[in-house]
Protein backbone atom coordinates (compact mmCIF):
# COMPACT_ATOMS: atom_id res chain seq x y z
CA UNK A 1 0.00 0.00 0.00
CA UNK A 2 1.33 3.65 -0.91
CA UNK A 3 1.51 5.50 2.51
CA UNK A 4 0.52 9.38 1.92
CA UNK A 5 0.96 11.63 4.67
CA UNK A 6 -2.38 13.15 6.10
CA UNK A 7 -4.59 11.45 3.34
CA UNK A 8 -8.28 11.26 4.17
CA UNK A 9 -9.53 8.09 3.96
CA UNK A 10 -11.97 9.14 0.85
CA UNK A 11 -8.56 9.72 -0.37
CA UNK A 12 -7.05 6.65 0.50
CA UNK A 13 -9.30 4.47 -1.14
CA UNK A 14 -7.98 6.10 -4.70
CA UNK A 15 -4.21 5.25 -3.91
CA UNK A 16 -4.11 1.90 -1.84
CA UNK A 17 -3.08 0.28 -5.19
CA UNK A 18 -0.27 0.66 -7.72
CA UNK A 19 -1.71 1.78 -10.63
CA UNK A 20 -1.53 -1.84 -11.99
CA UNK A 21 -3.50 -3.93 -9.46
CA UNK A 22 -6.24 -0.88 -9.48
CA UNK A 23 -6.75 -0.92 -13.30
CA UNK A 24 -7.02 -4.85 -13.12
CA UNK A 25 -9.60 -4.71 -9.88
CA UNK A 26 -11.44 -1.89 -12.28
CA UNK A 27 -11.06 -3.36 -15.24
CA UNK A 28 -12.63 -6.79 -13.99
CA UNK A 29 -15.54 -4.73 -12.37
CA UNK A 30 -16.34 -2.43 -15.34
CA UNK A 31 -16.43 -5.97 -17.25
CA UNK A 32 -18.66 -8.08 -15.13
CA UNK A 33 -21.64 -4.83 -15.57
CA UNK A 34 -20.64 -4.80 -18.76
CA UNK A 35 -21.65 -7.81 -19.49
CA UNK A 36 -24.70 -8.13 -17.24
CA UNK A 37 -25.76 -4.35 -19.72
CA UNK A 38 -24.49 -6.65 -22.64
CA UNK A 39 -27.17 -9.79 -21.81
CA UNK A 40 -30.25 -8.02 -20.32
CA UNK A 41 -32.92 -5.60 -21.65
CA UNK A 42 -34.19 -3.61 -18.59
CA UNK A 43 -37.80 -3.83 -17.81
CA UNK A 44 -40.13 -1.80 -16.33
CA UNK A 45 -40.43 -4.38 -13.13
CA UNK A 46 -36.58 -5.15 -13.16
CA UNK A 47 -34.73 -2.18 -14.55
CA UNK A 48 -34.14 -0.74 -10.69
CA UNK A 49 -31.47 -4.15 -10.14
CA UNK A 50 -29.28 -2.52 -13.03
CA UNK A 51 -29.75 1.33 -12.03
CA UNK A 52 -27.93 0.42 -9.11
CA UNK A 53 -24.85 -0.59 -10.78
CA UNK A 54 -24.38 2.95 -12.77
CA UNK A 55 -23.11 5.00 -9.54
CA UNK A 56 -20.63 1.62 -9.48
CA UNK A 57 -19.41 2.29 -13.20
CA UNK A 58 -19.31 5.90 -12.54
CA UNK A 59 -16.93 5.88 -9.22
CA UNK A 60 -14.71 3.77 -11.52
CA UNK A 61 -13.49 7.33 -13.44
CA UNK A 62 -13.47 8.48 -16.99
CA UNK A 63 -11.62 5.58 -18.72
CA UNK A 64 -14.26 3.20 -17.26
CA UNK A 65 -17.46 4.76 -18.88
CA UNK A 66 -20.21 3.08 -20.95
CA UNK A 67 -20.67 3.82 -25.25
CA UNK A 68 -24.06 5.43 -25.52
CA UNK A 69 -24.90 2.75 -27.50
CA UNK A 70 -25.09 0.02 -24.92
CA UNK A 71 -26.76 2.46 -22.32
CA UNK A 72 -29.59 2.83 -25.58
CA UNK A 73 -29.86 -0.32 -25.43
CA UNK A 74 -30.09 -1.92 -22.14
CA UNK A 75 -32.11 1.29 -21.29
CA UNK A 76 -34.13 1.32 -24.64
CA UNK A 77 -34.81 4.95 -24.17
CA UNK A 78 -35.56 5.69 -28.01
CA UNK A 79 -37.38 2.81 -30.65
CA UNK A 80 -36.76 3.19 -34.43
CA UNK A 81 -39.60 3.42 -37.01
CA UNK A 82 -39.85 2.07 -40.34
CA UNK A 83 -37.60 4.91 -41.65
CA UNK A 84 -34.87 4.61 -38.51
CA UNK A 85 -36.10 7.95 -36.97
CA UNK A 86 -35.78 8.08 -33.04
CA UNK A 87 -39.41 7.46 -30.85
CA UNK A 88 -38.93 8.79 -27.68
CA UNK A 89 -39.63 6.18 -25.06
CA UNK A 90 -42.23 7.72 -22.54
CA UNK A 91 -42.69 4.46 -20.82
CA UNK A 92 -39.47 5.31 -19.70
CA UNK A 93 -39.91 5.99 -15.57
CA UNK A 94 -38.62 8.48 -13.64
CA UNK A 95 -36.34 6.43 -11.98
CA UNK A 96 -34.31 5.32 -15.00
CA UNK A 97 -34.71 9.26 -15.87
CA UNK A 98 -32.91 10.72 -12.90
CA UNK A 99 -30.67 7.86 -12.80
CA UNK A 100 -29.40 8.34 -16.23
CA UNK A 101 -28.70 12.09 -15.58
CA UNK A 102 -26.68 11.22 -12.88
CA UNK A 103 -24.63 9.10 -14.81
CA UNK A 104 -24.01 11.14 -17.59
CA UNK A 105 -22.89 14.03 -15.17
CA UNK A 106 -20.95 16.75 -16.16
CA UNK A 107 -20.18 15.18 -19.41
CA UNK A 108 -16.92 17.36 -19.85
CA UNK A 109 -15.89 15.26 -23.03
CA UNK A 110 -19.34 15.53 -24.73
CA UNK A 111 -19.69 11.91 -25.21
CA UNK A 112 -23.55 11.59 -23.90
CA UNK A 113 -24.54 14.36 -25.78
CA UNK A 114 -27.39 12.10 -28.05
CA UNK A 115 -28.51 10.44 -24.78
CA UNK A 116 -29.17 13.70 -22.82
CA UNK A 117 -31.49 15.25 -25.89
CA UNK A 118 -32.83 11.96 -25.79
CA UNK A 119 -33.69 12.46 -22.32
CA UNK A 120 -35.03 15.67 -22.80
CA UNK A 121 -37.57 14.91 -25.71
CA UNK A 122 -38.65 11.97 -23.44
CA UNK A 123 -39.03 14.79 -20.63
CA UNK A 124 -41.21 16.76 -22.93
CA UNK A 125 -43.24 14.10 -24.45
CA UNK A 126 -44.35 13.23 -20.37
CA UNK A 127 -44.71 16.90 -19.90
CA UNK A 128 -47.70 16.71 -22.61
CA UNK A 129 -49.70 14.98 -19.98
CA UNK A 130 -48.27 16.76 -16.95
CA UNK A 131 -50.13 16.24 -13.67
CA UNK A 132 -50.28 18.15 -10.57
CA UNK A 133 -51.40 15.73 -8.40
CA UNK A 134 -48.98 12.81 -10.02
CA UNK A 135 -45.90 12.09 -7.57
CA UNK A 136 -44.04 11.21 -10.32
CA UNK A 137 -45.00 14.21 -12.34
CA UNK A 138 -44.38 16.55 -9.45
CA UNK A 139 -40.40 14.73 -9.06
CA UNK A 140 -39.55 14.81 -12.54
CA UNK A 141 -40.35 18.87 -12.62
CA UNK A 142 -38.66 19.77 -9.70
CA UNK A 143 -35.42 17.35 -11.21
CA UNK A 144 -35.85 19.23 -14.10
CA UNK A 145 -35.74 22.60 -11.87
CA UNK A 146 -32.54 21.77 -9.95
CA UNK A 147 -30.41 19.05 -12.19
CA UNK A 148 -27.18 20.66 -13.67
CA UNK A 149 -26.73 17.92 -15.84
CA UNK A 150 -30.00 18.46 -18.21
CA UNK A 151 -28.22 20.44 -20.82
CA UNK A 152 -24.76 20.37 -21.99
CA UNK A 153 -24.35 24.30 -21.27
CA UNK A 154 -25.64 26.99 -18.53
CA UNK A 155 -27.37 28.19 -21.50
CA UNK A 156 -29.09 24.96 -22.37
CA UNK A 157 -30.04 24.42 -18.99
CA UNK A 158 -31.63 27.26 -18.64
CA UNK A 159 -33.70 27.34 -22.06
CA UNK A 160 -34.62 23.95 -21.06
CA UNK A 161 -36.39 24.44 -17.78
CA UNK A 162 -37.87 27.46 -19.50
CA UNK A 163 -39.61 25.21 -22.09
CA UNK A 164 -40.83 22.55 -19.70
CA UNK A 165 -42.26 25.30 -17.27
CA UNK A 166 -44.14 26.78 -20.35
CA UNK A 167 -45.24 23.34 -21.60
CA UNK A 168 -47.10 23.16 -18.08
CA UNK A 169 -48.36 27.03 -18.44
CA UNK A 170 -46.71 27.73 -15.10
CA UNK A 171 -46.43 31.20 -16.35
CA UNK A 172 -48.85 34.06 -16.17
CA UNK A 173 -49.14 35.59 -20.12
CA UNK A 174 -46.59 38.56 -21.12
CA UNK A 175 -43.96 36.96 -18.77
CA UNK A 176 -40.72 38.03 -20.27
CA UNK A 177 -38.07 35.45 -20.62
CA UNK A 178 -35.91 37.90 -18.02
CA UNK A 179 -38.89 37.59 -15.53
CA UNK A 180 -38.82 33.78 -16.14
CA UNK A 181 -35.56 33.06 -15.41
CA UNK A 182 -35.60 35.32 -12.70
CA UNK A 183 -38.50 32.86 -11.23
CA UNK A 184 -36.73 29.86 -11.96
CA UNK A 185 -33.75 30.26 -10.11
CA UNK A 186 -35.81 30.92 -7.30
CA UNK A 187 -37.78 27.74 -7.11
CA UNK A 188 -34.25 26.20 -7.90
CA UNK A 189 -32.80 27.65 -4.63
CA UNK A 190 -36.19 26.80 -2.63
CA UNK A 191 -36.09 23.10 -3.64
CA UNK A 192 -32.89 22.01 -3.78
CA UNK A 193 -32.45 19.92 -1.28
CA UNK A 194 -36.23 19.35 -1.18
CA UNK A 195 -35.65 15.67 -3.26
CA UNK A 196 -32.71 14.28 -5.05
CA UNK A 197 -29.45 15.90 -3.84
CA UNK A 198 -27.70 16.52 -7.22
CA UNK A 199 -24.53 17.03 -5.81
CA UNK A 200 -23.00 15.13 -3.11
CA UNK A 201 -25.28 12.77 -3.77
CA UNK A 202 -25.80 8.95 -2.79
CA UNK A 203 -28.31 7.48 -5.60
CA UNK A 204 -28.97 4.39 -3.98
CA UNK A 205 -30.08 6.06 -0.98
CA UNK A 206 -31.72 8.92 -2.78
CA UNK A 207 -33.42 5.95 -5.04
CA UNK A 208 -34.74 3.97 -2.00
CA UNK A 209 -36.12 7.30 -0.48
CA UNK A 210 -38.11 8.50 -3.62
CA UNK A 211 -40.00 4.90 -4.48
CA UNK A 212 -41.28 5.11 -0.61
CA UNK A 213 -42.53 8.38 -1.49
CA UNK A 214 -44.15 7.66 -4.97
CA UNK A 215 -47.81 7.36 -5.53
CA UNK A 216 -48.62 3.96 -7.57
Amino acid sequence: MVKVPNASTEELKYIAFDFDKKHNIFKKIYDGISLVFQKSLSSEYAEVETLYLLPIINELGENYRFEEELINRHFRVFNLDSQDNKIPNISLNYFTIISLLNYINVDSNQKYNEIRKDIQNIIIEKFNNFEKNNAEDVFLLIDVLTCPYIGSSDAEVKNFRRQILDKIKFFDAGTSNADKDIIIETIAGYTSDWFYSWKENDLGKELNTKRGHSVY
